[in-house]
């Protein structure tokens, strides 16, 4: 990264910091001054453009001095306004500093070279892939296939429709907007390039290495992002993963004096699903199955074969009871291969990634396992019909403020004179109706415990005497 640059996002990390604090009047305007013009930043005439518009540094930076000129000048804007401002502003001068993608996508270019072990270099493996995503849903796919010692070209053509190419025009962009992955940091493993074209015809270019799972958003493995979207799951993409775990097979046997218990566990990621299967000596078979959209595919790509089928070398060797015997096999399944592993269940003769596994897969069955059938709280609840309550606002004479009480058994209507019971000895009074609202029992203003219900009516009589009693209270 060239070094005004360098500079440049530093000014940004000093003021983004300096504006944590709330009080914007602490702001040192004059110091942030000074280094716009270290920095030789311009000044703007006239009005400024919306930060979200501006997508060139030069512009970015004229605009931020021009904004601090204007508080040094008494040129204010509302205090949270402003506070917003200049974060977003500073956040902005860094992704661009950066090399950040801004705008809309146009169209998307990633270019994927895995390196591959002679060993692995077999007949039909790409070693080279090209996907162009446009923003009218076309893709081209290109492929470079390994074929008798010599190289063969292999152009697939696809249509998506707007949803789908929205959903990847949207992730790209919010995810290479907040990142500067412009440097290849392991060449070993293979490299993708990405290029992004916005709707100004600017270019903006990014790096990485093809490292499994290095890449999420919002808890989405991105390159199954844009595999499943395109269909086609032999796709290096952002991973260099093109044969992911297909299927996961644990068998178990337990002999103890000649009873055998067995267990069954599967993990498809075609059906999504987890499959438990056990059998027990006196011959019950108890089977069951999880259907878990989502859940499977990024289990099953949490693991590598390193992690189910790797034994401590070091280890102490299992020894057995003839009486009680352990035993597990493993069976791991890809698109192109399938390998197993068998040994002893125990501590040492399990593979060295068998307890994270397993630990994450009861996890995610015992969270799944709640069942409302047998829960007590939901067969023992009462649901009877509901009781509905007529709460009366009233105001006494003299005082604004309103008080609830329970209708009586007379009907009530806004401006009526009733008599209802105050205080702790429950004085009569007279108060006059505001409204009456009619509130479900469990969505009352306030607790029926605790209201008072109003005594009746007021007759004219009871009016003029309760009026006559307030007018000597005021003379008093």
């Amino acid at each position: 990264m060239e070094e005004r640059k360098k500079e440049v996002i530093a000014f940004a990390k000093k003021w983004i910091e300096e504006f944590d604090d709330w009080d914007v009047e602490d702001i040192r305007f004059s110091e942030m001054k000074e280094d716009c013009e270290t920095l030789g930043f311009s000044l703007i005439d006239g009005s400024l453009p919306e930060i979200k518009q501006i997508d060139e540094i030069e512009e970015l930076e004229a605009v931020i001095y021009t904004q601090c000129e204007n508080m040094l000048n008494k040129k204010t804007i509302p205090e949270q306004d402003l506070w917003f401002w200049f974060q977003d502003a500073l956040d902005c001068l860094s992704r661009i500093a950066r090399g950040c993608f801004f705008g809309i996508p146009e169209t998307i270019k990633i270019e994927s070279s895995p390196v591959f072990f002679i060993s692995e270099s077999r007949e039909g493996r790409d070693i080279y892939q090209s996907i162009e995503i446009s923003s009218s849903g076309k893709v081209k796919i290109i492929r470079t296939v390994f074929k008798d010692e010599t190289d063969r070209i292999k152009v697939q053509d696809l249509q998506l429709d707007d949803i789908a190419v929205q959903r990847l025009m949207d992730a790209f962009a919010q995810y290479f907007s907040h990142t500067d992955r412009n440097e290849v940091y392991a060449t070993d493993i293979g490299t993708w390039d990405v290029e992004m074209i916005n709707t100004k015809g600017n270019l903006y270019e990014f790096h990485g290495s093809l490292c499994l799972q290095s890449i999420k958003l919002s808890d989405t493995n991105f390159s199954d992002l844009v595999r499943e979207t395109l269909g086609i799951d032999d796709l290096y993409v952002l991973d260099g993963n093109d044969d992911p775990i297909r299927k996961i097979l644990i068998e178990y046997w337990h002999q103890s004096c000649g009873d055998l218990y067995t267990e069954k566990l599967t993990l498809d990621r075609e059906r999504e699903t987890i499959e438990h299967i056990r059998t027990d000596p006196c011959g019950n078979r108890i089977e069951q199955k999880y259907y878990l959209k989502n859940i499977v595919k990024n289990l099953l790509n949490e693991f590598c074969d390193e992690n189910l089928l790797s034994i401590d070398e070091e280890a102490e060797p299992v020894y057995e009871e003839p009486e009680e015997t352990r035993n597990y096999k493993i069976t791991i399944d890809h698109k192109y291969s399938s390998q197993s592993l068998e040994g002893k269940f125990y501590q040492n003769g399990l593979p060295d990634g068998y307890e994270d596994f397993a630990d994450l897969v009861y996890a995610i069955l015992r969270q799944h396992k709640k069942m409302e059938l047998f829960d007590p709280s939901k067969y023992k609840e009462m649901k009877t019909t509901p009781k509905y309550y007529e709460y009366c606002a009233v105001v006494f004479d003299g005082n604004k403020k309103s008080y609830h009480y329970l209708a009586g058994k007379e009907t009530l209507a806004a401006g009526d004179f009733v008599l209802v019971p105050v205080g702790r000895f429950d004085q009569i009074s007279m108060a006059q109706l505001e409204y009456v609202e009619i509130y479900r029992e469990d969505e009352v203003p306030y607790p029926l415990s605790k209201t008072k219900r109003i005594i009746k009516k007021c007759t004219p009589q009871e009016v003029e005497y309760f009026n006559h009693l307030n007018e000597l209270k005021e003379t008093r």
